[in-house]
């Protein structure tokens, strides 16, 4: 039986489906796979499997780089045959550039701007993880939600996309992501991975259409674990554990995995587990935060409160703190994103960004989930199946 481990304490939980990995493994190099959500995971998993097995044994890799390899060992190709994104980018201002200048789309006769661009690359990103693509799928899929005059433009742009790839050097064999997920979810990954005994699927809460179905053909060919932090019990998601509802019916409804709750340390502080739980939970007594190790600092200003962050980080840095162990997480992205920025480029302290947006958080992506939203008829399940769309991308 695949399981599926959840519980408060993520340092736990992939602790436990570690050592379950270890037991389902004959302890060959490669026997072990940890699939993770994010790339800066992987040397935190790999610190963690020293104290369960040899090095050898484990392999992490992001979703995409699983897919990259297999689809490289079995097409014989590397990672160059993968089209790049400036050229996607190129390729999607040129397909607007060809539009009628009558087109929703373009307005005048100049060039697109950058937002539509990126925009419109997003768009095609997550059509094409959801499974369509050509530009007869697209055409056909929106005939029938009944959106023609949409089904037209977005034909158009996605022909103009791909007879741009045909025109550049080598294009017939540059492939896009979604080509190699579809590829490697119809072909056998043991050929590729041949010692591997066990898998993790470590730490998504949702997946696009092919990602999915990569992720099905993995527990079809190996014993797999499943993990993601959430605080509410082995039960349907709720309260801040909604976040992870896609993927608890994903593996428990659709593939059959089996939860189990890990417990988290005994060292951690209760208290942190209940300031946790509580805005979540309405019935929640009132916590003392004296009870906790959480610090609160109220700021008067949003440059305030940049400068204050800015000055914490800085410290921990001094005081020895690894880099990739200190995270900044943020209620508005637009507003703070580039501001931390500024201020961690002034301090000279090593950063990234991570911004995810749903589809309705672009206007092309609002407008389309909007028609669709016109439709009474759900059966065919497009507007669900782009809402839940995850790319996985580093």
């Amino acid at each position: 039986m695949s399981r599926l481990l959840c519980g408060p304490d993520a340092v736990t939980v992939d602790r436990t489906a570690l050592n379950w990995a270890a037991n389902h493994s004959d302890g060959n190099p490669e026997s072990v796979l940890y699939i993770a959500n994010q790339p800066h995971r992987l040397r935190e998993i790999e610190a963690q499997w020293e104290g369960v097995g040899r090095p050898l044994e484990l392999t992490p890799l992001t979703l995409d780089e699983f897919v990259d390899r297999c689809y490289d060992r079995e097409e014989i190709g590397g990672a160059a045959s993968r089209m790049d994104q400036p050229t996607r980018l190129r390729l999607v201002e040129q397909a607007l550039l060809d539009l009628p200048s009558k087109w929703s789309l373009m307005e005048g006769d100049g060039l697109p701007p950058t937002g539509l661009i990126e925009q419109i690359e997003d768009l095609l990103s997550l059509v094409e993880f959801a499974g369509l693509l050509s530009p007869e799928a697209v055409r056909n899929r929106l005939i029938e939600e009944g959106l023609i005059n949409l089904s037209s433009e977005l034909e158009a742009i996605t022909e103009r996309f791909y007879d741009g790839r045909e025109r550049l050097p080598d294009g017939s064999s540059m492939t896009l992501w979604a080509e190699r997920y579809r590829r490697v979810a119809n072909s056998n990954p043991a050929q590729c991975f041949p010692h591997t005994d066990a898998v993790i699927i470590g730490g998504f809460d949702t997946f696009s259409v092919l990602a999915s179905r990569v992720v099905e053909t993995i527990t079809e060919t190996w014993p797999t674990a499943a993990t993601f932090p959430r605080l509410t019990g082995t039960a349907a998601p709720n309260g801040v554990d909604v976040a992870t509802a896609p993927a608890w019916e994903f593996f428990v409804d659709d593939l059959g995995f089996e939860p189990d709750t890990v417990a988290a340390r005994e060292s951690r502080p209760p208290a942190n587990r209940r300031l946790a739980c509580a805005p979540f939970r309405p019935d929640a007594d009132t916590l003392s935060l004296d009870e906790t190790t959480a610090e609160t600092v109220v700021l008067s200003s949003l440059p305030g409160e940049v400068r204050y962050t800015g000055r914490q980080v800085q410290e921990l840095l001094s005081d020895g703190v690894n880099p990739n162990d200190i995270g900044v997480v943020v209620t508005a992205p637009s507003a703070y994103a580039h501001c931390l920025a500024g201020e961690f480029s002034s301090r000279s302290v090593p950063y990234a960004v991570a911004r995810d947006y749903d589809l309705d958080g672009t206007s092309v992506g609002a407008a389309l989930l909007t028609a669709l939203e016109l439709l009474d008829d759900t059966e065919t399940g497009i507007t669900d199946d782009l809402r839940s769309l995850s790319i996985i991308r580093s």
